[in-house]
């Protein structure tokens, strides 16, 4: 699944990117550059393929007339957390600035959204397979609504009667008891 796949990149991408400093101790600019062009370039294409595929796997999850509803409740937590990222990373950022130890220096921030990130991942191993294609209305067949409109006519009058699946019978022909009344041919 591209979620997966994307989740996991994008998690080690992040937690690799401070190492980059690193290459600027051995005085190779142009070695520096590259890498983070690559490390970048990757990040962005590793978020928008969680962004598109985690969209899709929501609208997958419900049928054609909730995906307005489903989306908007989607793109609401999606402000959420694009109000709350900023507020906790930057936060959490300028905490570590002041610690000088490893795992709680600058790469702090970087490795909590990398585990957050691999986190997500695991975590999709939950979904239900079904989620993997859209959901398809019932049929007619299935809830018992209108199947067709039929034209029944005589000599004196034209009704139209409304007939469902179950009205019928092994050879096709309406049944004669619809709805617990006897039909009537005028």
């Amino acid at each position: 699944m591209v979620y997966k796949m994307a989740a996991y990149s994008f998690g080690v991408m992040i937690m690799w990117l401070p190492m980059i400093s690193v290459i600027s101790q051995f005085d190779l600019p142009f070695l520096s550059e590259v890498v983070i062009c690559i490390s970048l370039s990757i990040l962005t294409v590793t978020g928008q393929w969680i962004l598109i595929s985690l969209f899709v796997l929501i609208n997958n999850s419900c049928y054609t007339p909730d995906r307005g509803v489903v989306n908007g409740i989607g793109q609401s937590f999606a402000s959420f957390a694009r109000f709350l990222g900023p507020y906790s990373g930057g936060t959490m950022f300028a905490w570590s600035e002041t610690n000088k130890f490893w795992p709680l220096n600058y790469h702090f921030v970087f490795l909590v959204i990398g585990i957050i990130s691999i986190f997500n991942g695991i975590i999709s191993y939950t979904l239900p397979n079904s989620i993997q294609k859209s959901k398809k209305q019932e049929t007619s067949e299935q809830n018992n609504e209108v199947e067709s409109i039929e034209l029944i006519s005589s000599k004196q009058s034209t009704v139209y009667a409304i007939v469902k699946s179950n009205d019928y019978d092994d050879n096709d022909n309406i049944k004669d008891n619809i709805d617990g009344e006897q039909k009537n041919t005028v």
